[in-house]
């Protein structure tokens, strides 16, 4: 009798058949991992250093000489380098992104030639997303008409909605926190923010300009406060609403 081979098909395992397939890192991505990762441990470093010196202190009752400084000056040099290698090109924009976070509010000069790249090349790059609420901080990097006229270029060119939204505070932001609130350019400015932050729906966006806006017309000049509710220093309960009619001083102050 001869003997019958069958040849079946190798069949994956359950696990083999889950296994996504590998995705592979492009060599921008690589390289802007990599120093990410280098700046990391510097950073961790600095703050091993920073504990001990502090220890220190706290244990003989003096200033230390010495103190550790986080210097980032070699991660900046290496990070513009790989800027220049992917120059005018996406790739360049998570490179140039980390300098303007990183650099340019320690004034470091390479912080600065990040953001006039940005400017001259990437304002409609997604990737600026993690720069938006960096925004409104310009004004203390830059002067302001050069922050005014960045945001105005970027709430153009963008399409990203959060960083739309945070460019448009950055030009409306002297009107919504200056001009009398019934006045018809608040009025005008407050609509048009206010419509951006309900499509951009964002919680920091919410928690910082929609709080301000709000903040603001409940306690303006000539609004009836909160009834706040306390206890004295004499153990007694009371509210403000008891002292209608009197000149109050409130203390607001925490402890943490």
């Amino acid at each position: 009798m001869k003997a019958l081979l069958l040849l079946l098909p190798c069949l994956a395992t359950p696990q083999q058949a889950q296994e996504p397939p590998k995705s592979e890192v492009s060599p921008a991505q690589a390289r802007y991992d990599r120093l990410v990762q280098e700046a990391s441990e510097t950073y961790q470093a600095w703050v091993k250093e920073i504990r001990a010196w502090s220890k220190e202190a706290e244990e003989t009752g003096e200033r230390p000489p010495n103190q550790p400084v986080l210097d980032y000056s070699p991660f900046y040099k290496r990070f513009l380098s790989a800027a220049d290698d992917f120059a005018e090109t996406e790739d360049a924009v998570p490179f140039l992104v980390w300098l303007v976070k990183n650099g340019l509010p320690r004034r470091a000069p390479e912080g600065s030639l990040a953001l006039e790249r940005i400017e001259q090349n990437h304002l409609a790059s997604p990737g600026l997303v993690e720069l938006a609420s960096m925004l409104p901080n310009l004004v203390y990097y830059l002067d302001k008409e050069k922050a005014t006229q960045l945001a105005a270029k970027l709430e153009q060119a963008t399409p990203s909605i959060k960083v739309k939204t945070w460019a448009t505070y950055v030009l409306l932001g002297d009107t919504l926190r200056d001009e009398p609130i019934q006045s018809a350019k608040y009025q005008e400015a407050r609509k048009a923010m206010m419509a951006l932050i309900e499509k951009a729906n964002d919680r920091s966006i919410n928690r910082s300009i929609r709080d301000e806006i709000l903040v603001r017309e409940e306690f303006a000049v000539g609004k009836v406060a909160p009834d706040i509710e306390g206890i004295d220093l004499d153990g007694v309960a009371f509210k403000l609403s008891d002292y209608h009619g009197k000149v109050v001083f409130l203390d607001f102050w925490g402890d943490w």
